[in-house]
């Protein structure tokens, strides 16, 4: 490349200005690029005679994103585009505040605004057939418009007890049933002409019901365009920040449990357990706290992901089987209990010198969780530290002391317990960060070659 480029200085090539214009080749190429994502595939074959493919590093390829796989399709390519809209307009409060003026129907998130918006208009062309049913099957006549009604009053209800996420559903349809019923009740009571001093213009009810649902289809149109504009906040932006804020308390609960494990082993249970200042009282009260976080965490967890099938997605689709088999992984440990005996003091001793326990899942775990709140990459060569072999430890520095013969102690059994939920947590956290590592990516810059051999 150097001798090609002194050649052309020497012929007098690089002297002349000139405009240099890509061959029409390059633009078509430019034009057909556009429409799709470049480099949607990590893999660059060299070409079949060299037998040679080169992986790019995580960091060579395109930025993951963890609420969308990469277009597939022609609609997930052409309104991929649409996604730059929102993240040019604003943020999520801002963007909030905005529509708040129109707050119509409105949920906290898309997917649950869809549903909701659902929901309303189900629940309204429900009310709409059996109020005009209803009137006619009646004959018109009050005594028997009532009791018709309660019974759709409790079949409604029927289904929101057997099903109460239908709700809304329920109680929409109840409302507008009367609302229509009570208006042809009381222009049978007063009249129309008295019904009309208001000024408003009286509808038979086979106007009246459409109309009211053609009302409620028109409010939830407008309601559905400030939902996504200026700025959607959306479901999927919604579970990822949540299912990092999920793993962040599980490094909380999994820090604490190793203390009060290590607490235990090394110092034992004692009366002061009744005392409130005692350290072990106080690791117990903190972990059930953040058990109960966690568990509510989880719920909600599992709810946005339900609402995630409602939201139109733009661009790629949403990786909803990854998130769904992170929130399924629940890399939970338990402490376990031991009474005094003279194979526990001994034992004691023994675990004083010995490393039961590890801290590194805890920063592993909070690195999962930043990088899944954030959407940033995982850092390069995050690990899961592998199990603590407790036995070969305890082993080296008193052989008998996991003799058969102990099998009676009761702390013999929470060892074993505490041996096989290190080797579950351990493997269940290799599955969570390879899911995270498939949604965020890794800080990879490496390329490393993969000879094949050519048939």
């Amino acid at each position: 490349m150097a001798a090609f480029a002194d050649s052309k200085v020497q012929d007098g090539t690089m002297s002349r200005n000139r405009l240099i214009f890509p061959g029409w080749r390059r633009i078509r190429k430019l034009i057909e690029n556009a429409f799709m994502r470049a480099d949607s595939d990590q893999s660059f074959p060299d070409g079949e005679a060299t037998g040679i493919i080169v992986w790019l590093g995580d960091s060579l390829s395109p930025k993951k994103d963890p609420e969308h796989l990469p277009p597939s399709n022609w609609y997930e390519r052409a309104t991929d585009h649409f996604r730059l809209i929102p993240q040019y307009l604003g943020s999520d409060a801002s963007a909030f505040g905005f529509r708040a003026v129109v707050a119509i129907s409105m949920g906290a998130h898309a997917g649950a605004g869809v549903q909701g918006f659902l929901a309303r208009v189900f629940g309204t062309a429900v009310a709409t057939v059996a109020s005009i049913t209803i009137w006619y099957m009646a004959d018109q006549k009050p005594a028997a418009v009532i009791p018709l009604a309660g019974i759709l009053f409790v079949c409604a209800l029927y289904v929101v007890l057997k099903n109460p996420k239908h709700l809304i559903t329920a109680v929409i349809s109840i409302v507008t049933t009367i609302l229509i019923l009570g208006y042809e009740l009381q222009d049978n009571k007063v009249g129309t002409r008295t019904l009309e001093t208001n000024g408003q213009q009286y509808y038979s009810i086979y106007l009246l019901a459409p109309y009211r649902l053609v009302s409620v289809l028109a409010g939830i149109a407008v309601a559905f365009i400030w939902t996504y504009f200026p700025y959607p906040v959306t479901t999927h932006a919604t579970l990822r920040k949540d299912l990092g804020a999920t793993l962040y308390l599980m490094a909380n609960y999994y820090s604490i449990t190793h203390s009060t494990v290590e607490t235990k082993l090394r110092h034992g249970l004692s009366a002061k357990l009744h005392d409130k200042s005692c350290p072990v009282r106080k690791l117990d009260k903190a972990r059930l706290k953040v058990f109960d976080k966690i568990t509510v965490m989880m719920n909600r967890l599992r709810e946005h992901s339900d609402f995630t099938k409602y939201e139109p997605t733009f661009g790629g689709k949403f990786p909803k089987q990854t998130y769904d088999e992170l929130v399924s992984s629940q890399p939970f440990t338990a402490s376990p209990d031991s009474e005094e005996s003279p194979w526990i003091r001994d034992f004691r001793q023994v675990t004083a010198q010995s490393r039961v326990t590890d801290d590194e899942l805890t920063s592993t775990l909070c690195l999962v969780s930043a990088s899944i709140t954030n959407s940033q990459p995982l850092p390069p060569y995050v690990r899961v530290p592998l199990p603590i072999d407790i036995a070969a430890q305890l082993a080296a520095v008193d052989p008998g002391i996991l003799s058969i013969k102990h099998v009676q102690e009761p702390c013999y059994a929470a060892f074993a317990v505490l041996e096989i939920a290190s080797i579950l947590v351990m493997l269940e956290m290799t599955q969570v960060l390879a899911k995270v590592k498939e949604l965020v990516g890794e800080v990879d810059f490496s390329i490393p070659q993969q000879a094949r051999l050519t048939s």
